[in-house]
């Protein structure tokens, strides 16, 4: 997966020092977000890491002007005293160390050591964990005096109750020092300023670097474009999160300048799948609302007159269209096959004329037949024709530049446009047009849930049908280009 993710050859063509500054700030954001992760995240998880990595607490407690509850502490150790006395001497039941952890109890329910913490539910789990071992479930206070009344009768299992059910609790307490500004002591400040030091050098670096290159406008530019450098580098809390923004940007220069290739890597080949599912359903959706607001207002006969109005307000623009290239008109295939149709037509002719009866009665006459064929033979009507075709057709193109013919064929064309909106309005023809419409929406619509791009791509698909398309439209040229 590295190897295919990773571009040696553009590292090789790059620039090592800007390449290792490019790397070096991106190894040191991951670092620095990191450790602003864990930093942010401490105090929530720092019951899980007392749990399972204990002197990782205690070094960093010290960072975060962190130390155990001293209330905690004190009554931890009471307890663990008080069990170690009656597993070699058993005390009786009014001791006064019994007595002495039932005043410490009443003192951590009416004072609650865990709020400054944050942590009051674990005191009151401590109180639902003792009133459910004593019985004693009216009172929080009188559950613990009679659970140390009678600890030392059962040692053993009150011992293994307290360490499993109550001194965990008590152990995750822990009071923050208060600085003279107020606020707790966090030492985690000065690795802050640590890594803000070295991005602010970085970004005077790349800053100057920037004008040498691409001009003295960097001066004003650079730091507008890279705003959240500048804005992330400011140590408050509340900015932290833009610090992913560092990250992102080095990555996105490493992928322009083709060091990574995103496209890859797996997870972008499945970003881009979901991506490309999720907004064809979404465009999906919203042409199936679009055509079905479309089949409403067709149904309600909104679009009756869209063809009326079309035409009445276009119908100088059509004619004139019309007009000209009526003026314009050419034939080439009449051209082409010229001299076929004026054989068939001089044909046509003397066969015409060869059948009607005045031909037949003078052909009977006395030597008229001979002369009749000599002056209706074929080649001589062939002639005929051609010249009558040739100066048809010249005499034609200049009819239609004359105003007497343009004004015929503009009523011609207003006759046409006339009867074309006459049947438009005609309920039969305009409820068929609703039908056809709504038939085709509806196809449409069910096209768009049944068959998916996505999936067609997945399947190949796509490329066949759009293949196959490509190959049909050629084919179609070919002839049209044959044909003329």
């Amino acid at each position: 997966m590295l190897q295919g993710m990773i571009n040696w050859e553009a590292i090789r063509q790059r620039r090592v020092p800007y390449l290792m500054l490019d790397l070096s700030m991106l190894a040191l954001a991951l670092v620095h977000l990191l450790l602003l992760l864990f930093d942010t995240t401490y105090f929530k998880l720092r019951p899980t890491y007392l749990t399972h990595w204990p002197q990782l607490v205690q070094r960093y407690d010290v960072l975060k002007g962190t130390e155990p509850h001293r209330f905690t502490e004190n009554y931890l150790q009471q307890a663990e005293a008080f069990f170690a006395q009656c597993r070699s001497a058993p005390l009786p039941s009014g001791s006064l160390q019994a007595h002495n952890l039932s005043q410490l109890s009443a003192q951590m329910i009416a004072e609650d050591p865990f709020a400054r913490a944050g942590l009051s539910g674990k005191l009151q789990l401590i109180k639902a964990n003792v009133r459910e071992y004593t019985g004693v479930q009216n009172s929080s206070t009188q559950a613990f005096e009679a659970f140390w009344k009678s600890a030392c009768q059962d040692a053993s299992a009150s011992s293994a109750f307290f360490e499993k059910q109550i001194a965990p609790h008590l152990r995750v307490n822990y009071w923050r020092a208060i600085g003279f500004n107020g606020r707790p002591l966090d030492y985690f400040i000065y690795i802050d300023l640590f890594f803000i030091g070295i991005f602010l050098l970085e970004f005077l670096i790349s800053w100057l670097l920037a004008i040498r290159r691409l001009g003295r406008e960097q001066r004003v530019l650079y730091p507008l474009y890279h705003w959240y450098d500048l804005v992330s580098c400011i140590p408050l809390q509340q900015l932290r999160a833009l610090r992913l923004l560092r990250i992102l940007a080095v990555y996105y220069r490493l992928v322009r300048s083709d060091i990574i290739l995103l496209q890859n890597t797996w997870i972008y080949r499945r970003i881009m799948k979901y991506q490309k599912i999720i907004m064809e359903e979404i465009s999906d959706q919203v042409a199936i609302n679009i055509l079905s607001n479309i089949q409403a207002k067709t149904r309600l006969g909104g679009n009756r007159d869209l063809l009326e109005e079309t035409l009445q307000a276009h119908r100088q623009e059509i004619r004139d269209i019309l007009l000209n290239s009526l003026q314009k008109i050419e034939l080439p295939s009449l051209k082409a096959h010229q001299s076929e149709l004026v054989d068939l037509m001089a044909g046509l002719l003397v066969q015409a004329v060869r059948s009607t009866d005045d031909y037949q009665q003078v052909a009977s006459l006395p030597l008229m037949r001979p002369v009749l064929e000599q002056a209706l033979n074929t080649q001589r009507v062939a002639q005929m024709t051609e010249q009558t075709l040739e100066t048809f057709l010249a005499a034609l193109q200049q009819k239609l530049a004359e105003p007497e013919l343009q004004g015929i064929l503009a009523e011609a064309i207003d006759d046409i446009l006339n009867l074309s909106i006459r049947l438009s309005l005609d309920p039969r023809i305009q409820q068929l047009v609703e039908d056809i419409n709504i038939q085709v929406l509806e196809e449409l619509k069910e096209s768009s849930t049944q068959e998916k791009i996505w999936r067609a791509e997945e399947k190949g698909l796509l490329l066949e049908r759009v293949a196959e398309r490509e190959a049909r439209k050629n084919n179609m040229q070919n002839k049209g280009s044959k044909g003329i």
